[in-house]
């Protein structure tokens, strides 16, 4: 209702829960696509469920870091609390339009609070590019006193100089560098008449880039900032909340130009298989398309020796069972096995540690596979989330994962667009395009195993709680999978 009322410029959203995440990726993408900005302030964090949480990707995935993917999906932002609600409402009722971009020149008459409002900035994904040299020439013959740079600190002498500070954000706007230019003006607002020449000047620059925005931080006259908001010049009291605010409409602006409705899932899919151990979950993930290297199942010590033989040193043995997902916990994993023998030992040493430590558990014998040297470990999973279905969730950390908790998630299933930004979306993915030397991995395969997982996910999501691929390796040509675990609903 709120989406399709003319009169409705914001809508703000107090949230609990949910019980029917399509019903509100509905609510949520029109609201996006009439231009009406949302901002929510999700109360509440716990678990997916004790299913989901046998795996990295359940644990990972409370109900908390659905709700971020989706309002990211689906166009709104997400407040931390009432004030912070109340401040991007605000912002966002003021202005016409959604800030173009993050670019952001900041005014300041006491360099302390440049400085304050750069570090709240550099929080976000807020930017602060530096002059152009034509505007520097011009401010420097404006102000010759203050040092030409982003914050831009005019200096208490401002006030000395006609039209300083319209003059300082005039030629902020019209460089074109600036996708809004934030003003400090401390507490000049409380003085109507001598905030009038100034309050006029403001106003006609504001008019004269309408497709750019101003800010002002200053204490005012409640009569002053309601003139000012009318011009379409939002004032706040505070900077760091200044800062925040407009951190959130350029958020709500990048996600509305990047909106992403959910397809609807198949008629029918096939029934998933066998999948209990290692070796049965990696099979179901291949025949889906997912990139495996060549191992056996080997249910005795001969055999272990024997596969070993064949695939070629060094090789890798893990312990198989339908009841260990962990495997490192019980000692189940030998790498750099480099003979036949080492081979054998590795069989006997496991499967004993595993009987030992887990007396309740199945082993069916070791999976050897061939040893993996090159690539950056990464994780990727699903969980069957109970509000919003399938999602897919992707880290870098191998078993470290959740310890640093880098992960994003998506729904499914993703485009090969949304699985880029799914990568780009952990602060870690640096290590991918290369770092401190290393080679680039190769990050459209990794798109690709993020899309047909997701795939897999939306076929199979009535028989799924939760898939983990872990370590997922990405080399610098292609994929490979060296661990999964599926677990079915109950």
């Amino acid at each position: 209702y709120l989406a399709e009322d003319p009169e409705t410029r914001v809508i703000c959203a107090a949230l609990e829960a949910c019980r029917d995440g399509q019903r509100l990726r509905a609510a949520l993408l029109k609201a996006a696509a009439a231009g009406k900005p949302v901002v929510v302030m999700k109360v509440g964090r716990s678990e997916v469920g004790a299913a989901a949480a046998a795996t990295h990707t359940g644990g990972l995935a409370g109900n908390d870091a659905v709700y971020d993917a989706v309002f990211a999906e689906c166009g709104a932002v997400r407040a931390g609390s009432i004030d912070e609600m109340l401040d991007i409402a605000t912002l966002c009722d003021v202005m016409p339009e959604l800030p173009a971009g993050p670019r952001v020149g900041m005014v300041t008459s006491s360099g302390g609070i440049g400085v304050l409002m750069a570090d709240e900035a550099a929080e976000g994904s807020l930017v602060l590019p530096p002059l152009p040299s034509a505007t520097v020439d011009e401010l420097l013959a404006l102000l010759p006193f203050a040092v030409p740079a982003n914050p831009y600190d005019t200096t208490a002498q401002v006030t000395a100089v006609p039209r300083g500070i319209e003059g300082a954000c005039e030629a902020l706007l019209q460089c074109g560098a600036y996708d809004t230019v934030v003003a400090y003006l401390a507490h000049v607002g409380l003085s109507p008449q001598r905030f009038a020449p100034m309050e006029a000047g403001l106003i006609a620059v504001q008019a004269r880039h309408p497709g750019q925005r101003l800010m002002l931080v200053m204490l005012s006259a409640p009569e002053v900032t309601q003139r000012l908001a009318a011009a379409g010049v939002a004032v706040f009291a505070d900077p760091s909340r200044a800062v925040r605010a407009l951190q959130g409409a350029c958020t709500l602006a990048a996600r509305r130009r990047a909106l992403h409705v959910v397809a609807a899932p198949p008629q029918a899919s096939p029934a998933l298989g066998p999948c209990a151990t290692e070796a049965e979950a990696k099979a179901r993930l291949a025949e889906a398309g997912l990139p495996m290297l060549p191992e056996h199942a080997c249910a005795t010590r001969e055999a272990a020796m024997a596969a070993a033989q064949a695939l070629g040193f060094p090789v890798v043995s893990k312990i198989l069972s339908p009841d260990i997902t962990h495997k490192t916990e019980v000692g189940g994993v030998r790498l750099n096995l480099a003979d036949a023998a080492a081979v054998g030992e590795a069989f006997d040493r496991m499967t004993a540690d595993a009987a030992r430590l887990r007396p309740d558990a199945r082993i069916d014998g070791v999976l050897v596979a061939p040893m993996l040297a090159d690539g950056i470990e990464t994780i990727a999973g699903v969980t069957i989330d109970p509000v919003f279905g399938p999602m897919v969730m992707f880290g870098l950390g191998g078993t470290t994962v959740e310890l640093f908790r880098d992960v994003a998630f998506g729904s499914a299933p993703l485009t090969r667009p949304r699985a880029a930004a799914l990568i780009d979306g952990v602060k870690a993915a640096a290590l991918l395009r290369g770092w401190r030397g290393a080679p680039p991995a190769d990050r459209d395969a990794l798109a690709d195993v993020l899309v047909t997982l997701s795939h897999f996910a939306v076929a199979h999501a009535h028989e799924l709680a939760a898939v983990d691929i872990n370590p997922l390796v990405v080399r610098t040509r292609g994929c490979l999978c060296l661990d999964a675990v599926i677990v079915r609903r109950p």
